[in-house]
């Protein structure tokens, strides 16, 4: 799964036409933006159907049935949360990742073998589940990805190996199951998998979805969510809990993964553990960092020491504090930023853990940046949507809510040329090459520009004019309420519109539809 922010990209497209001009001084942008420049079209990325990909396989590294885990949940996954929240890993119905993973960065290689324990809450009874490979995915419109991969080569349940199809041009896995698996009935599943992986330009191996993971179940065709894209947003998942013991070499560290829960004396094992969480992810490399707390959450930045980790941490921070004054308090015991020198600006978000790309230093660019990662730790995280068909829910709102964070932190004409800068040019841009709306599917949109401009821009820009038209206390009011209904699950236009209905009294539909919809 990549989610990316291009700062550099945005500065080229920017911009909402519909309805951009504020009636309340309290929120409205001071600062006229520029017209929309003049784009030529040939010159950017156009999307494209998936063409037939099928990467190499890894040869697995033999690894023998995985030995059950004590069971220990709920109480090793509580200590990744904070005291107020450790009731949140007694989930009965959330599927429960126990993974092992060896290591083999010399040689680009991994292998594992999980033991996945699923309840059936579709509602329906059901004779297969099926694990995604999103390291499979084709190259994005970027032309980044597409270059590693990850096998599931056997898989078992209670003991008898089960038939394994490969679907979806080898990005899912279907495992056809012994006997049908009625509505809340539990099976529990074991699998191997082999993968490879890849240095960044920082020396670090990422752990990207690196593991099988579940896909998600669609009522409408009795079927599970196999989606296939070129754009950089590519996970669509259940909250899970995870326990994942790591094997590798001592001299790595160690960051996102969850919170450390045991390590032999050499450190060539150490296992982690999670509270819920939307995936796993974690890198593995040696880095300096910058770290400090705030309300009991550990904020750690880590990367080269030429970089400022203070800033980034810093900034990290107030949008923490931003964020949870308005939606709701952070879960989790820890942050941990990847700060990263990258050919571009942009981010990469994953729960309690998020990638920083910069390539011009830490300056004001990179601070918007920060926010964006920081408010997906809500908006994809802990409120997790499709990211294929309802991408504004997630991308406008880290979009807008960056203006909100650098209100708060940077103070209003930072956010004034933040908003003009952005979002508003950007939403008039999409004005000038289509009016695209903000709430289509993203294979609706004719190139990769039309949906960045769509969702980033117009998509942020009907949030800034919700809020208006709600204001300050109805609108953040709805925010916190959809983040106390709706912790941990997958919400949808209709959770959302419900929530700022009720907080506001107002009718809002139609208003809705004539940003989301044609």
């Amino acid at each position: 799964m990549r989610r990316w922010l291009y700062i550099g990209l945005a500065v080229l497209l920017i911009g909402c036409g519909q309805a951009l001009k504020a009636t309340s001084s309290e929120v409205a942008p001071s600062t006229k933006p520029a017209a929309a420049p003049t784009i030529d079209l040939t010159a950017l990325i156009t999307w494209q159907p998936v063409p037939a990909y099928t990467p190499q396989i890894p040869t697995p590294t033999n690894i023998p049935i995985p030995t059950p885990i004590p069971d220990a949940w709920p109480n090793e996954q509580a200590l990744a949360l904070r005291p107020e929240f450790a009731g949140d890993a007694t989930h009965s119905t959330m599927p429960r990742y126990a993974m092992q993973i060896t290591l083999e960065p010399n040689v680009g290689r991994y292998s594992g073998s999980q033991i996945i324990t699923y309840t059936n809450t579709t509602g329906a009874s059901i004779n297969s589940l099926v694990l995604r490979s999103y390291n499979n995915f084709p190259p994005d419109a970027q032309g980044d990805g597409g270059d590693t991969t990850l096998e599931v080569t056997k898989a078992w349940s209670n003991g008898n190996e089960l038939n394994l199809a490969r679907e979806a041009e080898n990005t899912a896995f279907r495992l056809n199951l012994a006997t049908s698996l009625a509505p809340n009935q539990q099976v529990v599943i074991s699998t191997q998998f082999a993968g490879t992986i890849k240095a960044w330009p920082d020396g670090s191996y990422p752990l990207l979805s690196a593991y099988p993971m579940l896909a998600v179940w669609d009522a409408a065709a009795n079927d599970w969510r196999m989606d296939v894209t070129r754009f950089p947003d590519r996970v669509f998942a259940e909250t899970a809990l995870y326990r994942v013991q790591l094997k590798l070499p001592a001299e790595y560290q160690v960051i996102g993964a969850g919170t450390l829960l045991e390590q032999n004396a050499d450190r060539t094992s150490r296992t982690y553990v999670s509270g819920p969480v939307r995936e796993w992810a974690a890198a593995l490399g040696q880095f300096s960092v910058s770290t400090s707390s705030i309300d009991g959450i550990d904020v750690n930045a880590y990367g080269p020491d030429y970089l400022d980790l203070a800033r980034v941490r810093e900034m990290a921070i107030g949008a923490l504090t931003s964020y949870q004054a308005k939606i709701g308090a952070y879960p989790y015991r820890k942050l941990d930023l990847h700060v990263m020198p990258w050919d571009s600006g942009g981010g990469i978000e994953y729960p309690a853990y998020t990638i920083i790309l910069v390539n011009d230093g830490i300056n004001r660019d990179a601070d918007y940046v920060v926010f964006h990662e920081v408010a997906h730790q809500w908006w994809y995280g802990l409120l997790g949507n499709d990211v294929y068909r309802e991408a504004w829910l997630d991308e406008a709102m880290a979009s807008y809510l960056t203006y909100v964070a650098t209100q708060d932190v940077l103070g209003q004409a930072a956010a004034d040329s933040y908003y003009s800068g952005e979002i508003e040019r950007l939403a008039l841009s999409n004005q000038a090459n289509g009016n695209w709306p903000a709430g289509l599917a993203i294979n609706q949109y004719p190139s990769f520009n039309s949906y960045y401009r769509a969702v980033y821009g117009k998509g942020a820009a009907m949030l800034h004019q919700l809020r208006i038209k709600l204001g300050d206390q109805s609108f953040f009011q709805g925010l916190a309420q959809l983040n106390d209904q709706k912790r941990y699950q997958i919400i949808t236009r209709s959770d959302f519109q419900s929530v700022m209905e009720q907080s506001s009294g107002q009718a809002l539909g139609e208003w809705l539809d004539g940003w989301l919809n044609w």
